[in-house]
């Protein structure tokens, strides 16, 4: 290998490496020594992983952006690889609130909506948490409703002062929302 200095991309090469087995079920290197998987890890680019497992075909971009062999070519830091996981999850939870409130599956649209609330507010979009924040409360009932029209007004009050950073107390609010939507929607 080389002797450069080991940092965080680092760690996102490896994180590559456990995406790529789970997606797909297999390592992106193989060889039949050390010697040999670690001469296919510096010369050879993995099968994609939409090949395997068609499933794949979202997440590959991120893995292959994790197992990029020039590390500047990588995720600069885990929270940029976070962020773009979230935005992931964020499109695809997007489309299943758009198919669940065409069906009027509203305890769905409302479970959909606590998880988008939590993906914009972890990844520090408050303007998008607060838009879902405010959908949860139209399609949550009870108590429910009532924490998430309370979190949406204090939310939109900080964005109204130009406050974009929330705090911990906010964000502990809105996982219990969350759990609270979740255990009504296993029921």
């Amino acid at each position: 290998m080389n002797n450069k200095p080991k940092d965080e991309r680092t760690d996102i090469w490896q994180l590559g490496v456990i995406l790529y087995e789970l997606t797909t079920g297999d390592l992106p290197f193989r060889g039949d020594s050390v010697v040999e998987v670690a001469v296919n890890i510096a010369t050879k680019d993995p099968r994609r992983p939409a090949e395997i497992n068609p499933g794949a075909a979202l997440i590959e971009p991120v893995i292959t952006k994790c197992l990029e062999k020039d590390p500047v070519k990588r995720y600069p830091s885990v929270l940029e690889l976070q962020k773009a996981l979230g935005l992931l999850l964020r499109r695809n939870y997007a489309e299943q609130l758009t198919m669940s409130v065409s069906t009027h599956d509203f305890r769905k649209s409302a479970f959909y909506c606590g998880d988008l609330v939590m993906i914009n507010l972890l990844t520090g979009d408050i303007a998008t948490a607060y838009k879902y924040l405010s959908d949860l409360a139209t399609y949550a009932e009870g108590d429910v409703k009532a924490d998430a029209l309370e979190l949406s007004e204090q939310i939109r009050n900080r964005m109204e002062y130009g406050i974009t950073e929330i705090p911990d107390e906010l964000i502990q609010k809105a996982e219990m929302i969350v759990h609270k939507v979740s255990l009504g929607f296993r029921k």
